[in-house]
């Protein structure tokens, strides 16, 4: 047995699950609760999610590529990719938008294009400030214009030459972060920037059926997790300079990743395969694309929004700080994510099975 399926139950990894769970909290505590992140921010958070990305993407472009043998079937490659992405992406994504439009129309101004075409970050570069509420949405739009390109990567760059392509697209985002990351602190925000670390689960799903040694290090994976955090520690503390930082990074998450789908043990059981919390792994897409709205919505529910009123939703006493408020934004947050994932996001993701790799 390939040792990668060994926590993969029935066409996904179950430990993947847990780690986007374990993402999304350190993106919703750095955001709720900023000053006591203790140095953990939301973009550690978020590259967790954009390496799984990388990762489970490429995995099933790999599968597609396989399969390729003239025109037609390079057209229904795409085709399934992007019907099956969208099925995932769109339904709560374009939700949100058409209700923010609705209720209240002031909330996204005139910005509302930036918006429908995924272009968030760019925004944000240009107007240089976080808008708001939406700030979180940055990321998405990373995604989005990832995926408009990187199945032609794989699919027109032969297979021998892949791994080369994605170690330099790898190098190149890093140079990128070294050159201007100092320049703009929102760089980090643009798809050039953010390569690396989606290129870094692309290229362990690359490795994942191969007898390389990047992949083939079984025996030693705690070690390399180990020098590679050790090297991120020094890099960020003795000021190596971004690039080496990156760099570190991009290895710390290949083997987190790695280990997650190729190692099984009672430990690892007892936490990353506990059912409840790969349920909301499983539901963590809503988890993140809901939290930022919602203290703004509790704000108006217990009367107390003074920006964007939503009139005749006041309907219980504010809370003023505290484990009371934290637990409230949580069950709030849980309530839209859980109703979500059953009412819209499942059903739609049910439609993928007319679209197979």
């Amino acid at each position: 047995m390939n040792s990668s399926s060994i926590t993969k139950t029935k066409g996904y990894y179950k430990y993947l699950d847990t780690w986007r769970f374990i993402a999304v909290t350190v993106v919703i505590f750095s955001h709720w609760l900023p000053s006591y992140s203790i140095g953990i921010d939301a973009g550690i958070g978020v590259n967790i999610f954009f390496a799984l990305s990388g990762f489970l993407i490429t995995e099933n472009l790999l599968k597609q590529k396989t399969k390729i043998v003239g025109v037609k079937d390079l057209g229904s490659a795409f085709k399934t990719f992007y019907i099956r992405r969208s099925l995932r992406i769109f339904p709560i994504y374009y939700l949100v938008i058409i209700l923010l439009l609705i209720v209240p129309v002031a909330i996204l101004a005139d910005h509302v294009l930036w918006y429908l075409f995924y272009a968030v970050n760019v925004m944000i570069s240009r107007q240089q400030e976080w808008p708001g509420m939406f700030s979180h949405l940055w990321s998405l739009a990373v995604e989005e214009q990832f995926y408009l390109f990187w199945p032609a990567i794989i699919f027109f760059f032969p297979l021998k030459w892949l791994d080369k392509v994605i170690m330099v697209l790898i190098g190149a985002s890093l140079l990128f972060n070294e050159v201007y990351g100092s320049k703009d602190q929102y760089a980090s925000l643009q798809l050039p920037a953010c390569i690396y670390t989606l290129c870094s689960g692309a290229l362990l799903a690359y490795y994942k059926n191969s007898d390389f040694w990047p992949y083939r290090i079984i025996k030693y994976d705690w070690w390399v997790l180990l020098f590679f955090s050790i090297g991120l520690f020094l890099s960020i503390h003795a000021g190596f300079g971004i690039y080496w930082t990156g760099l570190y990074f991009a290895g710390l998450l290949y083997m987190s990743v790695k280990i997650l789908i190729t190692r099984k043990n009672k430990w690892f059981d007892l936490f990353f395969a506990n059912r409840y919390i790969c349920f909301l792994g499983k539901i963590s897409y809503g988890l993140y694309l809901y939290h930022n709205f919602i203290p703004w919505f509790l704000r108006n529910l217990n009367g107390t929004e003074d920006r964007y009123v939503v009139k005749g939703i006041a309907l219980f006493p504010p809370l003023y700080g505290g484990w009371p408020l934290l637990i409230q934004h949580w069950i709030l947050l849980l309530l839209f994510s859980v109703f979500s994932w059953f009412v819209i996001e499942k059903p739609f993701n049910s439609l993928k099975s007319r679209f197979t790799y």
